[in-house]
């Protein structure tokens, strides 16, 4: 268990820096250009690309538990649909931050995935006999630590999607990565 839990945690720790780094990248990026409020068709490519990565995958990742959970058991290359849930749930998220304005994209997104990671565990109670109250109550420790880390990252998505919507576009003269860490 504690060699899974390392895993984890250095698995998180690399998304975070590479997440962090396209977020930072992007808002210095948009400081730099001659009209921050209208930018060039690339910067606006890219940006929604960064979107769909650092939230339309995670997103993408629950709809696959949850796949798992909801696809009948005897289903013919069920794990191949597994796999197409996440993916396709990737190119709509794709598809959802290309159209929208960024920071609506961000906004919703982290909306949707809070409540797509939330269900995981509701979902996983409902389908099976490995509940998260069964799996504490049992001791079982494998599953209740994923039901949790669900509920976590659930957490976090609904407190990035209320802090984003707090927010308000700012215009004060900080350097970019000081108004980001501010939110």
């Amino acid at each position: 268990m504690p060699l899974r839990w390392l895993y984890f945690l250095s698995g998180l720790g690399g998304t975070v820096m590479v997440g962090t780094g396209l977020i930072l990248w992007t808002v210095k990026r948009r400081a730099k250009l001659p009209d921050p409020s209208r930018p060039h068709l690339g910067f606006r490519i890219v940006e929604r690309l960064n979107i769909a990565v650092i939230i339309g995958f995670p997103i993408g990742l629950a709809v696959y538990f949850l796949a798992n959970r909801l696809l009948p058991l005897y289903l013919a290359e069920r794990a191949d649909r597994e796999i197409a849930s996440l993916f396709i749930a990737w190119g709509l998220a794709t598809t959802f931050t290309l159209a929208r304005p960024a920071r609506r994209a961000w906004i919703e997104l982290c909306g949707a995935a809070a409540l797509l990671f939330v269900a995981v565990p509701v979902v996983n109670a409902l389908t099976t006999s490995r509940g998260l109250p069964v799996s504490l109550v049992h001791g079982d420790w494998a599953f209740a630590g994923f039901d949790l880390i669900m509920l976590a990252i659930g957490g976090l998505a609904a407190l990035a999607n209320w802090k984003m919507t707090r927010a308000t576009p700012s215009t004060d003269n900080r350097r970019p990565s000081a108004r980001l860490l501010a939110l």
